[in-house]
């Protein structure tokens, strides 16, 4: 029987939890603060500390995997294979070829964290890890709010706007969301003793979320509901005797009829999650986005790089009025990184993934096969306004991991079967 020792948990879990970006540079910044060391300059990527921490954490979990995964596994996402190909290839016509290098790199390395944990675990597994990432997210956030309140309780230096350990709203509200997501999954298969930390876990991370006042990750729940609730009452009332092609309509068009409603209803949403339609400045920065792409439309001005170029900041932050440090959506980041070609291969990867993970979830009798497609879905719109396809991210990871298990365990069901 398949065992995995403690200490691999533990890795996975603390090393996807330093994935999270921003907890790095935080506990960096007060590490510095506590023992006179400078601070970080500049961009989180480049500063020599979070590098190296992002380097170590992604080597240790290199090394696990090469000894418990088989590499061609790999090939079962050819899709993914080929964009991370062009992703490193726009380094020859990057407009920071450096930057864009080191960033594909830990992009790269990002994907293979994630395939590594899709392969290695079973998907009742993942739900666990990721419940477990979010709880020390939510724990940690609290230590930060009781020892450096000036920074967790603000973003951007502006008061009563919580950040946590996340440096930034959104980053917090999506981790508590990412881990709001597990938790029906985790209280169908944990025993009745560990009910009570759930519940507690949970109020937590609802509290930390409203405090952030960040309203992507509530979007981002929103839709995975609108797909998970109506996929498992119609799998359960047609017992499966429907096509997967035929379910996968029957489910679209329930969705599809929500969808419909949200929107004659757009304006009501915006004003009840306090929000102008502008959607916080991001409309303004994704015109400021469609400006660049028409330049370079095809090919990308080069992985992550555009932001990194300063004749380009300086443009942009006139424009924006503020530092652009992303595209501030996770797929304009693919558009400006490596242009339409990119763009349509990457989509391509995430609807072979959301129609495996279909597959897998309509051929299952219970909750947890549902997870890979609602982690995607969930994933997909957080990166409608955020940019979480990014480098050394930990939702990256997780919906590669997504993608990997519903493949795995699919091909496993069928080969069975």
């Amino acid at each position: 029987m398949r065992r995995i020792p403690g200490w691999e948990w533990g890795l996975v879990v603390v090393g996807l939890f330093l994935l999270g970006r921003s907890p790095v540079l935080f506990y960096r910044e007060r590490i510095a603060e506590l023992f006179g060391l400078p601070r970080a300059v500049g961009v989180w990527q480049d500063d020599g500390v979070v590098r190296a921490t992002f380097v170590v954490v992604l080597l240790a979990l290199y090394m696990v995997a090469a000894r418990r995964c088989n590499p061609r596994t790999l090939l079962r996402q050819p899709l993914l294979l080929i964009y991370l190909a062009m992703a490193m290839a726009s380094v020859t016509w990057s407009i920071e070829p450096a930057v864009s290098l080191w960033r594909v790199a830990l992009f790269g390395g990002t994907a293979l964290v994630g395939w590594y944990l899709g392969e290695r675990f079973t998907v009742q597994e993942l739900i666990g890890i990721v419940g477990a990432v979010a709880a020390i997210g939510a724990l940690t956030s609290l230590v930060a709010l009781l020892a450096w309140p000036d920074s967790a309780l603000a973003t951007n230096r502006i008061e009563g706007i919580w950040s946590g350990a996340y440096v930034n709203r959104n980053l917090l509200g999506h981790a508590m969301a990412i881990g709001l997501v597990s938790l029906p999954f985790l209280w169908t298969t944990v025993p009745r003793r560990r009910r009570p930390f759930l519940i507690a876990i949970g109020v937590l991370e609802v509290f930390l979320l409203l405090q952030s006042g960040s309203r992507t990750p509530w979007v981002a729940m929103a839709a995975a509901a609108a797909v998970g609730v109506p996929l498992l009452v119609v799998r359960k009332a047609t017992t499966r005797a429907l096509r997967p092609s035929v379910g996968a309509f029957a489910v679209g068009l329930v969705t599809g009829y929500v969808a419909l409603i949200v929107q004659w209803n757009w304006r009501v949403i915006v004003d009840w999650l306090d929000r102008s339609a502008r959607l916080s400045g991001r409309t303004l920065m994704w015109s400021v986005d469609r400006y660049y792409l028409r330049m370079q439309s095809w090919k990308g001005w080069g992985f992550e790089a555009i932001w990194a170029h300063p004749p380009t900041i300086a443009v942009a932050q006139t424009a924006y009025g503020k530092f652009p440090y992303s595209s501030h959506s996770g797929y304009f980041e693919v558009l400006m990184s490596t242009g339409w070609i990119g763009f349509g291969l990457f989509a391509a990867f995430l609807a072979v993934a959301v129609w495996r993970a279909f597959r897998f979830a309509w051929d299952g009798w219970d909750a947890t096969s549902l997870w890979p497609l609602v982690f995607l879905v969930f994933a997909m719109f957080a990166n409608v306004s955020d940019s979480l396809f990014y480098s050394s991210e930990a939702t990256w990871a997780l919906t590669v991991a997504a993608a990997v298990a519903a493949t795995s365990a699919w091909r496993r069901r069928a080969a069975v079967s």
